[in-house]
């Protein structure tokens, strides 16, 4: 295993790790983020090139999604007393605050060598009524790269008092510098999502339309073909529950010609944005600047239209985890 660190500025820090294999990432204490994740020197997940844009990129590229990933209502109430999170986005609060958000804050950081694996820490305090979230709270979030090539990801929280809390990773995937992921083929263990009105807010649950059906392996581009053509959303930006929660079989299993990513997680659900953003940003996966279709975020999470799991009370404590598996094909 090694490691290094490099500052980029009085609070920032860029933090690159590798095993004694394939795997490699670097990792940065603002946002408790993800900048580069390789596996055999090719990249799983998108790279911006330009470290400063990838800081304060509001698509949240790789960062850590907190206090509550996703989109919930401003006001409502933990036993009895009310709360009024930040209006972010059409009358919701996106990602915890968004700009304001844990993800763009630099967080405290230390690593860690162990045997098999070398675990990278950040962790952070927020306090009562940031952004609008009752009670202070103490969030940890520990990357960990083993010498099975395996990247894991683990999630922890505790509260002074009460508080909401859901918290996720923002990676964006795209396997090994593939155009898009068109010709990548999704299952996921899932038949019912969360129901979205215009603004994107989840109001109920229901059964998976066909285009969202993914309990069979099933290749993206006539799914997402259809979404763009008929679809107000032209992309997939949903929720998806998982049919049980199963910590030692793989959730979702995405793949193309040259490598499948298997993400295991105790998380009972995920969002899945298929990246239609068409601003300019140079990766170093593309030579053009603006495309569609660019990667897929898997972002394993609690349930927001399930208000109560999101509750965190005094001694209770937060702790998932997500595990992802590369595995070439060839």
């Amino acid at each position: 295993m090694k490691y290094s660190i490099s500052n980029y500025n009085d609070d920032i820090v860029f933090i690159e790790v590798s095993n004694d294999d394939k795997l490699s990432a670097v990792f940065s204490n603002f946002g408790a983020g993800v900048f580069r994740l390789r596996y055999n020197n090719s990249p799983i997940i998108l790279e911006i090139e330009d470290k400063e844009k990838w800081l304060y990129c509001p698509q949240y590229y790789g960062k850590t999604l907190a206090r509550v990933a996703g989109r919930i209502k401003c006001e409502g109430e933990i036993d009895g007393e009310p709360y009024n999170l930040m209006n972010n986005a059409a009358n919701f609060c996106l990602h915890g605050g968004d700009l304001k958000s844990l993800s763009f804050k630099p967080w405290k950081y230390e690593v860690k060598e162990y045997k098999n694996h070398i675990d990278v820490i950040f962790s952070i305090k927020s306090k009562n009524k940031e952004n609008g979230f009752p009670g202070d709270a103490k969030i940890k979030v520990i990357y960990q790269l083993f010498n099975n090539n395996n990247f894991k990801i683990l999630h922890k929280g505790t509260t002074s008092t009460k508080t909401l809390m859901n918290i996720s990773n923002h990676n964006y995937y795209n396997l090994f510098n593939s155009k898009d992921v068109s010709d990548y083929v999704l299952k996921i263990n899932s038949h019912k999502y969360g129901e979205m009105n215009d603004s994107l807010l989840i109001l109920d649950t229901k059964d998976v339309p066909w285009y969202l059906n993914f309990e069979r392996a099933t290749k993206l581009n006539a799914r997402l073909k259809y979404l763009e053509d008929k679809t107000e959303i032209k992309t997939i930006d949903n929720t998806f529950l998982f049919n049980e929660v199963i910590k030692n079989k793989p959730q979702v299993v995405l793949k193309n010609k040259v490598a499948k990513l298997s993400l295991y997680t105790d998380y009972p659900c995920l969002n899945i944005f298929c990246d239609n953003y068409h601003e300019p940003i140079k990766f170093s996966q593309f030579s053009e600047l603006d495309s569609g279709r660019r990667a897929l975020a898997l972002e394993p999470q609690l349930y927001d239209l399930d208000h109560d799991s999101l509750v965190l009370r005094k001694g209770e404590k937060y702790n998932h985890f997500i595990l992802i598996k590369i595995k070439e094909l060839h």
